[in-house]
């Protein structure tokens, strides 16, 4: 793996397990071929096949999260979308499960939990995830939107208090209004915005908490009311088409690295 795949050197150490047992399976014929072949090797046991094949199966869900977080591009955004997932993962349970896998996982899930715990309440990781396109709220209770909606209506308040300072004593504001535009075609990544009907927002003095605070609720019910970005869509050119609000809150601090979590 090299740098070349936008993927750091030192991160693909942190596959090494995976990648092992992987391997190992995709050679058992010929492992146990040479086991019998040379004799006085000690030769692995259907059941220890099998628990390799369900460990690497579950290995498998934390790999490509590590892939996912270790792109050059990656977003702070992606983080607790990829715990909820995992954990999702981790607590689905098969009849055929054995005990051991079952341990294994739940072992697992508590780790993660007590690992990941500072992520409940982190108020910036909460308003990235809602400001990602991708994801808004789909990973968020009710409680962690509110809070989303709080950090934007402060980073929006510092915003208009310095507009005002360096405006002086002139009396014309910032624009007065901005819009929610849906995407041209630009062949099949916009799609689905490509339905979003237009809606203009007026917007009120800035200084006034009342009227910010419910231009800053009527922005993010037009914007959760969209469809989601594929998983795959250009996150950057989204912003670049959205409301003025949520252009200052999202395409900036989306670009902090994920490295920054952890």
């Amino acid at each position: 793996m090299s740098k070349s795949d936008g993927r750091p050197m030192w991160k693909s150490v942190q596959s090494s397990t995976y990648n092992m047992l992987e391997r190992l399976l995709e050679q058992k014929t010929a492992v146990n071929l040479y086991s019998v072949e040379h004799g006085r090797i000690d030769t692995l046991s259907s059941s220890d096949w099998e628990l390799m094949k369900n460990l690497t199966q579950v290995l498998k869900f934390f790999y490509e999260a590590m892939l996912d977080l270790s792109f050059d591009d990656a977003c702070i955004s992606i983080v607790i979308p990829l715990i909820a997932l995992l954990n999702r993962k981790l607590q689905f349970r098969d009849e055929n499960e054995s005990k051991v896998m079952r341990s294994m996982k739940t072992k697992l899930h508590e780790s993660m939990n007590r690992r990941f715990a500072y992520v409940q309440g982190h108020a910036a990781l909460i308003t990235l995830t809602l400001l990602d396109p991708r994801f808004k709220n789909t990973y968020l209770n009710s409680e962690e939107v509110d809070i989303a909606i709080m950090e934007i209506e402060n980073h929006m308040r510092i915003y208009a208090d310095n507009s005002r300072e360096t405006a002086g004593t002139s009396d014309q504001g910032p624009s007065s209004s901005y819009r929610l535009s849906p995407y041209q075609k630009d062949g099949g990544l916009w799609d689905v915005h490509d339905k979003s009907t237009s809606q203009a927002i007026q917007s009120s003095d800035a200084s006034d908490k009342d009227d910010l605070s419910t231009q800053v609720k009527k922005n993010i019910e037009m914007y959760l009311a969209q469809q989601r970005l594929q998983r795959n869509g250009d996150i950057y050119s989204y912003w670049d088409c959205s409301p003025f609000v949520f252009k200052k809150g999202g395409s900036k601090i989306l670009t902090r690295s994920s490295d920054n979590c952890f």
